[in-house]
This record gives C-alpha cells, structure tokens and sequence, in this order.
C-alpha cells in the first residue's frame, strides 16, 4: 500500500488539511465530520493525513470510489519518530492550507502538532482532542467542536455514499442467500483485531440457536479470513455462512451487505459500525478495556450496548493478561443477552 494515495485535484482551489488517528471503526467515528467540512467548504480541496497503528491501513477502502479526499497521506505508528516527524512536516508543508483540522484522542499527537503550529505558523487551526472527560461518543464531540468552530451541521453528513454497483452486488447476495425463504438475515460480529474484545465462541452459539427458538432466520458471520475457523463451527453448530464466502469481502461491499441485514449482534470491531453506517440496529458487546465506555458508541439511536464493570476497566490493554479470554468479557452471559435480546428484537419488528 503506498504511503500516498491521489485522486484527482484542481490546483487553484484552496487546501484543508484533516488529520486523524486510526482505522476502521476510528474512520468510521470520524467520517461524519468529514462530510461535515465538505458541506462547509464546497469549494476547497479536502487533503486527508491518517496516523494509524495496525499491520494494514484497511480503511483505505472506506474512501475509495469516493471523492471526499482528492489526496490521502498515510503515517504508520510502525515507523521511526524521525520519519514520522519528516513525512508529518513534508505534508504540512506541501500545500499552503486555508484550514487545519485535527481529530485525536491521543494525547501524544497535540505535541507534535503545537510544534508543527509553532514552526510553521498555522494560522486557522481546530483541535478536537476527545478526553476521559467527555462522556459521551467520539462522533458526537467531533461534531460537537466544529460547531463551536463555526461549522454547521445537517442530516446528510451521516450518509455513507455507496455506489449502485456496490448495493446491486450486496442486494443480489443476500438474496442468493435468502432464495424463496424471504426470511430476515441477521449479522453476527465473532472477529476483532483485539484479542481482550473477543467473546466466546460458545456463547455465540448458544445466543443463536435460542434465538431460533423465537424467529426463523438466516446467521451471517462477519470477519476477517483470521476467524474462518470460529465462523466454520458456528456454521456447523447454528447453520449461516460466512461473508467472507459471499461476493461481498471488501469493507464497503460489507457495508452494503449489512443493508440487507435485520441487524448486527457482535463484538465491539470495526464491523459494528460498518453495520451502524449501513442503517441497522447494533446489539455491540463491550468488554470493560476503554474509559468512558460511551467512546466508542457507533454512529445513530437504538442500539444495545452491553458492558460489564470490572476493577480493571480502562486498562487500554489490546490483550488481557489474565487470560485467553478477558474476565470482563466472561462477565457477559448467555443468558443476559438472551433474556435482553427478545424485547429488543420485538422492538424492531
């Protein structure tokens, strides 16, 4: 994956540059601001630099047949302070920028960013650094701050633009998967790149097939190919298939999959707010690693956040040192999400 990546651009249309740390679900959180400064700047050219800290910058593919961004300016965590600090000035010398945004929650960034300030003189800069003090989702404090910045805000910044290929694509596999039966599909979340917010397989288990009890419907799995064996047992104990074996396995094709989805129930991933963008209900199970534990609310009303306390909570810890499975995800019973899980599904029909 190159470090830069460029659509077209109009060199005498002004510049704004937008930084912000992460990957899918960080994205994801973010993207509604994004839309938000296109919506007050029509007219500039957005230029995206993304600070991110995984093995692969996946959500590249959330921007592409998108003209958001007419360029994309990667800085890997895996690199030296020293190239870092030379590819973050190099971009932010570049292009002489009308405007400056920057979306973190990290703490470490706003240094670097205030020298940046200081030896290059910025001028119109805004900072939205979310704290432990703010108590509420990401997107909504992003949102939050450009309004006190001015920027104003509409419904519209909460679509995601999928293309008619990429709809048809998801509509015509769900409806392979559905044939005659006409029955609702709903998406489990069994993957996730931290280990500490994994939930058993077992208890997936046991939540669908008591499910099936109460509705007739079809389970897909979503994942990365890491979980194909997880998704492999679910399919031999519940039934389903995985997306992954659908014509659906890039980010967006999966997005416009969870359209046709009744809804998401899984693990607090990237994937829940893929299905959060897509327009579905989210039943998302947090384990207790991240304070405050509304952080990483995906975008939109009506979904059911399941959480459980521990005298741990906010360690921040990827993988739980106290075990395979963290003790606040074992915390989360079957039966919990079961008994929580009917109400709530009578809610949507």
């Amino acid at each position: 994956m190159p470090s830069e990546f460029k659509m077209k651009r109009t060199e005498k249309r002004s510049k704004i540059l937008i930084y912000y740390y992460g990957h899918v679900g960080d994205t994801l959180v973010a993207y509604p601001a994004f839309r938000m400064i296109r919506n007050n700047y029509p007219d500039s050219e957005l230029i995206l630099l993304n600070y991110y800290a995984t093995k692969h910058p996946l959500q590249i593919e959330l921007f592409q047949n998108d003209d958001l961004f007419s360029e994309i300016h990667l800085l890997s965590e895996a690199e030296t302070k020293i190239q870092f600090y030379l590819k973050f000035f190099k971009i932010c010398l570049k292009h002489r920028y009308e405007r400056i945004f920057f979306f973190t929650f990290s703490e470490s960034i706003p240094k670097v960013l205030s020298l940046a300030a200081l030896i290059l003189q910025f001028k119109k800069l805004t900072l939205s650094l979310y704290t432990k003090d703010d108590w509420e989702p990401i997107w909504k404090v992003y949102i939050k701050d450009l309004k006190k910045h001015g920027l104003c805000s509409s419904d519209d910044i909460f679509e995601f633009p999928l293309t008619d290929a990429e709809l048809e694509l998801a509509g015509n596999a769900a409806a392979s998967l559905r044939k005659d039966q006409k029955l609702p599909i709903i998406a489990f979340g069994i993957g996730g790149k931290k280990p500490a917010c994994l939930w058993r397989i077992e208890n997936y288990i046991k939540v669908i097939n008591s499910m099936k009890q109460n509705m007739d419907f079809i389970p897909v799995y979503s994942g990365g190919p890491s979980d194909r064996e997880a998704a492999n047992e679910l399919i031999k104990a519940c039934g389903g298939v995985f997306l992954q074996d659908t014509d659906c396995k890039s980010l967006r094709e999966s997005m416009a999959f969870f359209k046709n989805c009744y809804c998401y129930i899984g693990n607090d991933t990237g994937t829940a707010h893929l299905a959060s963008e897509a327009g579905i209900k989210c039943v998302i199970l947090y384990s207790a690693q991240c304070l405050p534990e509304q952080a990483w609310y995906p975008v939109g009303d009506g979904h059911l956040f399941i959480r459980k306390d521990i005298s741990c909570a906010g360690c921040r810890k990827p993988v739980c040192p106290k075990g395979e499975f963290s003790p606040c995800m074992d915390l989360i019973k079957p039966e919990e999400i079961i008994e929580k899980l009917i109400p709530w599904l009578q809610k949507l029909s």
